[in-house]
């Protein structure tokens, strides 16, 4: 089955299009809510600092100049009262207030409202997702078609309109996931040649509701001229804190800001950067020589239709 006959048989769907419509209606209430959240939450982050709270036998408290702050009182980013049971041993990402230090907001992790708040990206990129699918189930009419003498049709023009959006999500998505492992690549790398080297010494792991696989994402401490630095691995690894308890590892750290630090190992994904060389080489005819593709696919067609009418 060709695309025409694909994009056809869809055009001809009515639960194609009506599941197509409820994409766009729920692609439209993802932007608006991921811009209101985002917009909310920054218009007040300036009154709260992020800290990584810590849980000791039941006491959640982070460090402020060398000093440890007890949590009080926990918030949702609704302003809720809310209680978080942290096992202990584990480190729960906050915003606490600068005016009231005991007082914090707990994202959770597993909230796609929470995290829209911090990367409105990946809500944006929610919102490109259901909009091309919704194009895509909700194609457009078929144009230039050929009429014989007969009132036979013998060629279809084609259009890839109906699919195109979802060309362009998939080229926005290799990019992305090319330029997420330069930018790595490129850190890591003006990291490395400044040669600053810190001990890293694995300490707690990230709280996550819910957990139940054998992944753990690390939580260590370094120190640059005898400041303390906090360190949480981007990715969750295998294994579990039990076993990796108080293991060191090396980091590059800026010496102009110690925040900003690299694994020192490799830090490029091969398989994800291959993923998105591949799926930008294959979209980008279709985004950017639109009409060419069209007239393939249409020439396409009419060779088919002319080995039909032989037969």
């Amino acid at each position: 089955m060709n695309y025409n006959e694909i994009n056809k048989n869809i055009g001809n769907s009515k639960l194609a299009k009506i599941f197509g419509w409820l994409f766009l209606i729920a692609g439209i209430m993802v932007f608006i809510s991921t811009i209101v959240s985002y917009f909310s939450w920054n218009s007040k982050k300036a009154d709260y600092n992020k800290e990584y709270v810590y849980s000791n036998y039941g006491a959640l408290y982070y460090e402020k100049e060398q000093n440890n702050v007890y949590v009080n009182k926990i918030y949702n980013t609704d302003d809720e009262i809310i209680s978080v049971n942290i096992p202990d041993k584990e480190t729960a990402i906050m915003y606490c207030s600068k005016t009231n230090n005991n007082e914090c907001i707990y994202f959770d992790t597993n909230n796609s409202v929470d995290q829209s708040m911090q990367n409105p990206i990946l809500g944006l990129f929610a919102t490109l997702f259901l909009m091309s699918l919704a194009m895509f189930l909700i194609p457009k009419k078929r144009f230039n078609k050929e009429i014989n003498e007969d009132g036979e049709i013998i060629s279809e023009g084609s259009s890839i309109s109906s699919i195109y959006l979802f060309y362009i999500f998939l080229f926005v998505g290799g990019i992305g996931c090319i330029g997420w492992q330069l930018y790595n690549a490129v850190n890591y790398f003006n990291l490395k040649n400044g040669n600053n080297i810190a001990i890293a010494t694995i300490y707690s792991e990230i709280y996550n509701v819910g957990k139940s696989n054998n992944n753990y994402k690390p939580v260590a401490y370094y120190y640059v001229d005898n400041q303390k630095y906090i360190y949480v691995n981007d990715a969750y690894e295998e294994g579990n804190l039990e076993e990796n308890l108080g293991k060191t590892f090396e980091l590059y750290y800026n010496q102009n800001n110690p925040n900003k630090v690299s694994k020192k190992k490799n830090p490029v994904n091969f398989l994800l950067l291959l993923s998105g060389i591949f799926l930008s080489a294959f979209t980008f005819p279709f985004i950017f020589f639109k009409k060419k593709m069209e007239k393939r696919i249409d020439k396409n067609l009419s060779k088919q239709k002319s080995n039909e009418w032989e037969i």
